[in-house]
C-alpha cells in the first residue's frame, strides 16, 4: 500500500492573541501582568491602537507574552501598519523570554525569509527550541527537517524522536508521520501493528492521511494479522476524501494532491476525471511538485 505522509510544514504562523496573564492574585500582580490583561481587554473590544500600546509597555517591562502579542499585532498591521521586521524582532525577543510560540513563529519567518533573511539551520533550531518547550507544531516541523534534510542532515532516528513528542501532544499529523515511519522501518524497526496504531490516533485527530493509511491497513490486514475489512476500509477511504477536500478549501497543496488522486482513481468514492485534473492543478499551483507531473 502507498502511505500517504504529512511533509508539508505547518506554514501557518500562531497568530492569535494570548488572552490573560499567568494566574495571580490582583494584588500580587505586576505591572506587565496588568499591561497584559489591559491590552487583551482592549483587542477584544477592537481597540487595537490602545492594544498596541499596552502590550508594548508589557513587553518593554519584561514580559515575553506580552512581547509576543505586540508581534502578532504588528505581524497582522493591526493598530499600525504592518511590520514583519519588527515582528521579527518582537517573536525574538518573546522566545528569549522563554515563550515558545514566539520560538515557533520566529522560525517560520526565518524559514520562508519574512522579515529578514531566509535560513532553514536557523528554523530548524529554533523549532527545535519551541519543542522543547512543548509546543506540537515545533515537533511537527522539526520532525519533517529531520526528515527531508532540510536546514542539515536527514535523520529517521530523530524524526521518529520528535514525531512522538508531536504525537504524544495530540499533533496528528505527527501520529501520521511516526507511523508512516514505522510502516516502513524508517529510522528503527519496521512495526506494522504500532503503525496501524498511530494511524488510528491521527485519524481520530481529524488527519486526512491517517484515515487513508488507516483504510489502507485494515483493508489489507496490515498489523491485524492479514484480516482485512472491505467494508470498513471504504469508510476511512470516503471520510479521508472528505478531510482532504476541506484542507484544500482552505489552501493547503499537499491536500489539494491528495483529493486529486483520490478523485482519480475512486478511492472513497467515485472516479471523477475532470475534478481530479483540475485539484491537482490547483495543488501545482499552490507548490506541490508532485502534483505537477500529472
Amino acid at each position: 500500500m502507498n502511505i500517504i505522509r504529512n511533509l508539508a510544514l505547518c506554514i501557518t504562523l500562531c497568530l492569535s492573541i494570548l488572552t490573560t496573564a499567568a494566574p495571580a492574585a490582583a494584588q500580587s500582580k505586576t505591572d506587565a501582568d496588568k499591561s497584559l490583561d489591559e491590552g487583551v481587554a482592549a483587542h477584544k473590544a477592537g481597540r487595537f491602537e490602545k492594544a498596541l500600546i499596552l502590550f508594548a509597555k508589557a513587553c518593554d517591562d519584561g514580559d515575553a507574552k506580552g512581547c509576543y502579542n505586540l508581534g502578532v499585532l504588528l505581524y497582522n498591521g493591526k493598530g499600525g501598519a504592518a511590520d514583519a521586521v519588527q515582528a521579527r524582532t518582537l517573536y525574538a525577543k518573546a522566545c528569549d523570554g522563554g515563550y515558545t510560540k514566539g520560538c515557533f513563529n520566529l522560525g517560520q519567518m526565518w524559514r520562508q525569509g519574512e522579515g529578514g533573511a531566509a535560513d532553514a539551520v536557523q528554523a530548524r533550531t529554533l523549532f527545535a527550541k519551541a519543542c522543547d518547550g512543548g509546543d506540537t507544531e515545533g515537533c511537527y516541523n522539526l520532525g519533517v527537517m529531520w526528515e527531508q534534510g532540510e536546514g542539515g542532515a536527514a535523520d529517521a532516528v530523530q524524526a521518529r524522536k520528535v514525531y512522538a513528542q508531536a504525537c504524544d501532544g495530540g499533533n496528528a499529523k505527527g501520529c501520521n508521520n511516526l507511523g508512516a515511519l514505522l510502516n516502513e522501518g524508517q529510522g528503527g524497526a519496521a512495526d506494522a501493528v504500532q503503525a496501524r496504531s498511530l494511524f488510528s490516533k491521527a485519524c481520530a485527530g481529524g488527519n486526512a492521511g491517517g484515515r487513508t493509511n488507516l483504510g489502507g491497513m485494515v483493508e489489507s490486514g496490515l498489523g491485524n494479522g492479514g484480516v482485512g475489512n472491505f467494508v470498513q476500509a471504504r469508510v476511512y477511504f470516503s471520510q479521508a476524501r472528505t478531510l482532504a477536500a476541506k484542507a484544500c478549501d482552505g489552501g493547503d497543496a499537499n491536500s489539494c494532491y491528495r483529493y486529486g488522486l483520490m478523485l482519480q482513481i475512486g478511492r472513497g468514492g467515485a472516479v471523477e476525471w475532470e475534478r481530479a485534473r483540475t485539484y491537482l492543478r490547483q495543488a501545482c499551483t499552490l507548490g506541490e511538485k508532485e502534483a505537477c507531473k500529472f
